[in-house]
């Protein structure tokens, strides 16, 4: 069974991951609050924040869905998709 440090440290490197932590400013708090209390609990470090990324955050870059064409809307089971 993991330790609650291996699970911090996971999540952290989960969190870290492109994709993730770069989507928005909210995944990069998320990250760089995950990264401030990792350096506590570790107690030899200064936190590495991550700065707003240089392209700008994914969510910036996302395609907006419209929810009322149908083309956006769930197939019923047991329909035939094409």
């Amino acid at each position: 069974m993991a330790s609650p440090m291996d699970d911090l440290r996971t999540t952290h490197e989960v969190q870290g991951r492109d994709g993730n932590w770069d989507y928005s400013p909210y995944m990069r708090g998320l990250f760089n609050g995950l990264e401030l209390a990792l350096s506590f609990l570790e107690g030899k470090r200064e936190p590495q924040y991550r700065d707003k990324p240089e392209g700008g955050y994914g969510e910036d870059h996302a395609v907006p869905i419209d929810p009322l064409d149908p083309a956006n809307q769930p197939v019923p089971a047991g329909t035939a998709t094409g």
